[in-house]
């Protein structure tokens, strides 16, 4: 009998810790959506070329020549890490002229 009264009181013991031991929830991942400001698709690559702008700012006038928007959960820096000028055209949410 002492050995379960033991082994109960190790038990309540455990979950009260286990109650009051805060969780670390993860990050929240933000979107942030940038647009590029440069002239030329040879800029595309260059994160200067490129300013964040609120979510609900308006698009680009239609084109298909230059990248105009990207939204992201990473920094510019990051998603245009490795790309070429091309692939930030194609993989931009939409292109200007």
């Amino acid at each position: 009998m002492k050995k379960y009264m033991l082994s109960l009181a190790a038990m309540v013991v455990a979950v009260a810790a286990m109650a009051f031991t805060n969780v670390e929830k993860p990050e929240e991942q933000r979107l942030a959506k940038y647009i590029f400001t440069g002239s030329q698709l040879s800029q595309a690559t260059n994160p200067d070329h490129w300013d964040e702008v609120p979510l609900s700012a308006p698009g680009c006038s239609a084109g298909s020549s230059l990248p105009c928007a990207v939204t992201t959960e990473m920094n510019i820096e990051d998603w245009l890490a490795g790309k070429t000028a091309e692939q930030v055209r194609l993989q931009a949410d939409s292109r200007r002229n």
